[in-house]
């Protein structure tokens, strides 16, 4: 018996035939050559297992087109997706700085205005207070995660230092999303 790469075709053998040629080639998945020399009976064999190897390629092919297909689709959705997520956030980020340039303001009271500037950030950003806290913490932060939920949803002051750990914090967020570094730092109170 001779083998092939393919599997499950294997040459059985080069059989008698009734008619005149003399041989025919028998290969383990049923086929059968028309009878021929037995030089052309192996050679048979050998265009039967080439065609089958062909055909299984296209199947191949054809699958892997239709997994690139869904593929594009899916990734032309997570493109649209983060389109729309970006001009979001560019829209929430204007609205933002437009607060923060109100907050200049010598007649704005200002008391109150930073954490919920900072708040408003930590919202626009996605964060829970949690990773908010995790990110401040890691700058050197003191507060603990129920002090930093407390200042910012409470509008309380916060020492500046703080503030500006806080907003640190955010801006290396919103610059990993390529949104640059929207929320500026506060001078030393003093």
């Amino acid at each position: 018996m001779r083998a092939s790469v393919l599997s499950g075709h294997e040459l059985v053998g080069i059989e008698a035939s009734d008619g005149e040629y003399g041989v025919v080639s028998v290969c383990t998945c049923g086929w059968q050559s028309t009878p021929a020399g037995s030089d052309h009976a192996h050679r048979r064999w050998q265009i039967h297992i080439d065609s089958t190897r062909a055909a299984a390629a296209c199947l191949a092919a054809g699958r892997t087109m239709r997994q690139a297909e869904v593929r594009i689709e899916e990734l032309t959705r997570l493109r649209e997706m983060n389109r729309a997520r970006r001009d979001a956030i560019r829209e929430a980020r204007g609205r933002l700085a437009a607060k923060h340039r109100n907050l200049r303001r010598p007649d704005a009271p200002t008391r109150y205005a930073r954490p919920t500037l900072l708040e408003s950030a930590r919202q626009m950003a996605g964060l829970t207070f949690g990773n908010l806290w995790t990110a401040y913490f890691s700058l050197g932060g003191n507060l603990t995660p129920t002090e930093l939920m407390a200042a910012l949803r409470k509008a309380t002051l916060l020492p500046h230092w703080d503030l500006n750990l806080i907003a640190l914090a955010l801006n290396e967020i919103f610059e990993e999303e390529g949104f640059g570094r929207p929320l500026d730092y506060w001078p030393r109170e003093g």
